[in-house]
């Protein structure tokens, strides 16, 4: 399965990957075919994110939240708690009907942010 990013963020695909925080395609955390198929789906970016954040949510809140590798310790604590925050965001932009304009209601710092990946690394 594929997964590509666009960082000029042409396609909502694209904009879904950030707000989920999925922008390092070498590990990609959903494909490109899944991403498309929910925004079918779902009808809109917010939605879209909505049923993503809640899968990777039930996916990952099984897994340790630290893991030791070679004597490096990986915190994934805040991984689930950002996830369960963008959550919210996007689901507080379905109820108010503007989930097919989500994009335009996220601020520039948070998109630049989440396309950093920060939050995986700490």
């Amino acid at each position: 399965m594929a997964a590509t990013y666009d960082e000029e963020l042409p396609d909502d695909r694209d904009k879904v990957r950030v707000i989920i925080g999925d922008t390092d395609v070498s590990d990609a955390l959903m494909s490109d075919e899944h991403i498309d198929a929910v925004l079918g789906l779902e009808g809109g970016v917010a939605a879209a994110s909505v049923f993503l954040l809640d899968e990777l949510i039930a996916r990952y809140s099984h897994d340790p939240m630290k893991v030791e590798r070679g004597g490096l310790v990986m915190d994934f604590t805040k991984r689930l708690e950002w996830w369960a925050k963008m959550r919210e965001r996007q689901q507080a932009i379905v109820d108010s009907d503007a989930g097919t304009s989500a994009w335009s209601s996220i601020p520039r710092t948070l998109a630049n942010t989440v396309a950093r990946d920060e939050y995986s690394n700490t």
